[in-house]
């Protein structure tokens, strides 16, 4: 699950994002190596052997704040901001997203006892 925002729509489907590496035309770079969309190019190349269905992360629905909010959660202390890698999002993407943020969490407490 992706967030508690974009459950059924009315033609039945649920909102789907895709995070992945690859750079396909049109789609929204998150940071150098990381990107989100692309969809059906990723069908398409998966249908054709030029990837791997492993090398795409899905998420349904999303999550959504308006102006200044999410600001303001996190300085309420409702959300843990933590800073990782593209390695970290897309090579573990066999395992739970619960176990990829334990493992992120696990990276920040090291860090605090150094």
């Amino acid at each position: 699950m992706g967030g508690d925002v974009g459950g059924r729509r009315s033609d039945g489907m649920d909102c789907i994002n895709l995070l992945h590496g690859k750079q396909y035309a049109g789609i929204t770079k998150v940071v150098d190596g990381l990107y989100l969309g692309g969809l059906n190019e990723a069908i398409e190349d998966v249908k054709t052997g030029r990837a791997q269905a492993d090398e795409f992360r899905f998420f349904s629905r999303y999550c959504g704040w308006a102006r200044g909010q999410l600001n303001n959660e996190i300085n309420a202390g409702f959300w843990l901001v933590a800073a990782t890698d593209v390695p970290t999002l897309l090579e573990q993407r066999n395992t739970r997203a619960y176990d990829m943020w334990m493992d992120i969490l696990s990276r920040m407490q090291q860090g605090k006892d150094q």
